[in-house]
């Protein structure tokens, strides 16, 4: 009985890195979706939970740590997409894109503000000096501006 086998090689070029990172995906109408990565290398990431792709679409990805890059759908399997980048990530983009993780969401509404926070204080209010206050300043600066034009007419003579 004779065993036949096949042999698979996996044509990597990069190192795959398990993650969850929180980005932003951008298919090729450009509509803008929620998405979480979950392998990333410096060649491609995949991902789930976004519109229906195809093969060969060119699509971006905005991830913390490198910003926004196109990429290229390679395949599709139960959801999930695998893409390869247009622009491979350099050594140091990888590096900070694997320090972003994991990426938090924010509970914007569980935030409150404390008894003692700065946006408590009041408004501060500026008064206004009375009438007479306003005139002698007014008259003490007409002085001295004529003070200074006779001074410099006498010095030129």
């Amino acid at each position: 009985m004779a065993l036949l086998a096949t042999m698979f090689r996996d044509d990597r070029s990069a190192d795959r890195h398990c993650v969850n990172l929180n980005g932003t995906f951008r298919d090729g109408a450009s509509s803008a979706f929620d998405t979480s990565v979950q392998d990333l290398s410096s060649s491609g990431f995949r991902t789930h939970n976004v519109a229906k792709l195809t093969p060969n679409e060119i699509v971006s990805l905005g991830l913390p740590g490198i910003g926004k890059r196109r990429a290229r759908v390679v395949h599709e399997h139960d959801g999930s997409y695998g893409c390869e980048f247009l622009h491979p990530l350099t050594a140091s983009e990888l590096a900070a894109a694997l320090l972003g993780q994991p990426a938090a969401p924010v509970a914007l509404s569980s935030w409150r503000v404390s008894e003692h926070s700065p946006f408590d204080l009041p408004e501060p209010s500026v008064e206004r000096p009375s009438t007479g206050v306003r005139r002698i300043a007014v008259a003490g600066l007409v002085v001295a501006s004529w003070a200074g034009v006779l001074g410099i007419v006498f010095a030129i003579r």
